[in-house]
């Protein structure tokens, strides 16, 4: 279909919209009408089912949508949430017009908030998945009691691009990527007073008896001309703008996205593959995103026999990093501590003995790089960052990125210091003249040994 095409019938549709007004929810007898009032639905069965369950789990997957989040994918998003400056509850479940909201996300969110109770205040997301399995999730969001900019965190002008539509959303890990582009957002806007935002509902029209409509005059028509002409510019004004908008909207959905190979990664350790992460993470966010590190690789310990290749390598690595948590020190030991925990995880999951892996030079957090013939069958061996950076192997997500002729400048970690926020590989330090552990098979021992602690 043509753009033209594609836009003439998305303002009929719009103008469809405007001139049917919705079915109540509970039109057919299925679900109570939802009210603008706490606990704002009418049964509460499954709210208070969701809200006892985010008291232990902030991640929440009903069963009706388990098929569209992996193991995989579960583990990223309690790491997200984990690594978050704010509390985070994810619900994800489908949304439908016989509903207990009507279909209304929004609604439904301020209900399950409700049945929190007093302690909940953070950052809810309800995401539905896509009807078909392909393509992003319906993703909404409120902030309650968070003390950034509303506008900011949930309306950013430089919005991502979402996931394509034609990408199998469970193996395409696409919540995770829809939930991190979020969270980041908020994580990063303009401190402001907390709210507690309230469900917007449509006034009730007055029916009372006192309410007399009047026999239209003659004069009502000639008087209202000139109004009327005005508000009809008005709208054509309005209607143009929302086509440019939806112009908008698909040139940037008809933009050519880039895709990782499959065999690319397929040497590396599922924990090292290509993430989505933080370009500019707070010192408590960091914080936050290496403890939680460090309780998956106490878990991974618990369950690895002694006789592992790298099982001293791995005790040792806790060891380094719970000194570097507690120790202090700078953001750029925080992000070397979370990248020496996640390569001893994967090292525990794999019987060969870990040789050392480097890291993305563009942003440590995505995961290992790709080197050798890897590097250099999907993309090129090496690449220059922006900034005056310098040469080194980028994990295959930037290598997909730069494939394009795109520039790596958005997804350069950098770290606040001296009150700005740097390129990491600007600070002179351990982390920097390593290349966060590239080769150097006995890392651990080596941080230990910086650290005066070996």
């Amino acid at each position: 279909m043509k753009p033209s095409s594609v836009l003439a019938a998305a303002l009929l549709t719009c103008g469809a919209a405007l001139a049917c007004p919705a079915a109540p929810a509970a039109a057919d007898g299925l679900a109570p009408s939802p009210s603008a009032g706490p606990p704002y639905v009418g049964d509460t069965t499954r709210t208070e089912r969701v809200a006892e369950a985010l008291h232990g789990d902030p991640l929440f997957v009903d069963p009706e949508a388990a098929e569209f989040v992996g193991a995989e994918e579960r583990g990223e998003l309690a790491d997200l949430i984990a690594g978050a400056d704010h509390p985070v509850y994810v619900v994800v479940t489908p949304s439908t017009p016989y509903d207990e909201s009507g279909g209304d996300r929004e609604l439904f969110l301020h209900a399950v908030r409700h049945a929190m109770g007093e302690d909940g205040d953070g950052v809810y997301i309800a995401a539905a998945p896509p009807d078909l399995g392909t393509g992003p999730y319906r993703l909404t969001t409120v902030l309650f009691g968070v003390p950034v900019d509303e506008l900011a965190a949930l309306y950013p002008d430089d919005a991502p691009d979402p996931p394509a539509d034609d990408i199998p959303t469970a193996r395409g890990r696409l919540l995770a990527q829809q939930v991190a582009a979020v969270l980041e957002d908020v994580d990063t806007a303009p401190s402001a007073p907390a709210e507690s935002p309230v469900p917007m509902a449509a006034p009730e029209l007055s029916t009372g008896p006192e309410f007399v409509p009047e026999e239209p005059a003659a004069a009502d028509y000639t008087t209202d001309l000139v109004p009327g002409l005005f508000v009809g510019a008005l709208l054509g004004g309005a209607l143009l703008g929302a086509g440019a908008g939806i112009a908008a909207l698909l040139h940037r959905r008809l933009r050519v996205r880039p895709v990782i190979a499959p065999e690319a990664e397929r040497h590396l350790p599922a924990l090292l593959r290509a993430r989505r992460a933080p370009t500019r993470p707070s010192h408590r966010r960091l914080v936050r995103m290496l403890d939680t590190e460090l309780r998956r690789l106490t878990r991974e310990l618990a369950g690895t026999p002694h006789e592992h290749a790298d099982h001293a390598a791995a005790v040792a690595a806790y060891d380094a990093a719970t000194l570097i948590r507690n120790g202090g020190r700078d953001d750029q030991w925080l992000v070397g501590g979370i990248a020496m925990v996640r390569a001893a995880r994967a090292a525990l999951t794999t019987p060969e003995p870990d040789s050392g892996r480097a890291f993305c030079l563009a942003n440590p957090l995505h995961g290992a790089a790709l080197e050798g013939r890897a590097a250099t069958r999907y993309g090129k061996p090496t690449l220059r960052l922006p900034a005056k950076g310098p040469q080194g192997a980028v994990c295959a997500a930037c290598h997909a990125v730069a494939g394009l002729d795109r520039p790596l400048t958005d997804r350069v970690l950098r770290l606040h210091s001296d009150g700005k926020w740097r390129p990491h590989y600007l600070s002179d330090g351990f982390w920097t003249t390593t290349q966060y552990g590239r080769r150097i098979p006995d890392l651990p021992r080596r941080v230990l040994k910086e650290l005066d602690a070996d």
